[in-house]
């Protein structure tokens, strides 16, 4: 879609739709100022990319295997199912388990993410990291990102990572972090045992964001 609400490329599953076929389903001429739930989802994330594949994959699945789909199911129920399956793996620990054991699997190495890190400190800027995750899979996936040897799956686990940051914040409810009224309690976190602590933030490193009210 480009910047005047006009659907210039459109796929069904993995198959690229006709001319024909997109005014059908969209219309030759903006016909609404927003594209909102039920009927339109915004891919505007990376997490949202492998939904959308995933979503696109099962589209294919239907079209090409319509007797192995149960009756009733249309492209809007199984989105939701898909919705539902991404947000529970999220929510229950699944997906961050999976990473974590296997990081060099899921993430991909930034040989640049450490020298610019290094740049902004020895300039004298303040630098920070902002994160929903909690603190276990934070460290872990910086450790892989930022640790002295990111590309030797067998080095030992370390906290270097943390020199490159003033303060790392977890657990931290984004996007509603950015403008909610701040109801949140702070606690440091204490890096080699994850403990939370009710301390003076002043001087700490580690700072997990919770909030009674989500």
């Amino acid at each position: 879609m480009d910047r005047h609400k006009y659907v210039k490329v459109a796929y069904h599953g993995f198959r690229e739709m006709s001319k024909e076929e997109k005014v059908a389903a969209y219309g030759s001429t903006l016909i609404r100022d927003s594209f909102d739930e039920p009927d339109y989802a915004l891919i505007d994330t990376l997490f949202s990319l492998g939904e959308a594949y995933l979503f696109a994959q099962l589209v294919d699945f239907m079209d090409s295997n319509p007797a192995k789909v149960p009756s009733g199911t249309d492209y809007a129920l199984m989105y939701r199912d898909v919705r539902s399956a991404v947000d529970l793996c999220h929510r229950d620990g699944t997906l961050k388990r999976m990473v974590a054991k296997e990081p060099s699997r899921y993430i991909n190495e930034d040989l640049a993410i450490v020298p610019m890190l290094q740049m902004l400190r020895k300039s004298g800027r303040s630098t920070f990291l902002v994160t929903n995750s909690l603190w276990d899979y934070t460290d872990v996936v910086m450790n892989y990102l930022c640790g002295p040897h990111m590309s030797d799956v067998s080095s030992s686990h370390n906290q270097k990572w943390l020199e490159y940051f003033d303060v790392v914040i977890t657990g931290s409810s984004k996007p509603s972090f950015f403008h909610d009224d701040n109801r949140t309690g702070l606690f440091e976190v204490e890096p080699d045992s994850g403990k939370l602590l009710n301390a003076d933030l002043q001087e700490s490193k580690v700072v997990l964001m919770y909030n009674p009210f989500l």
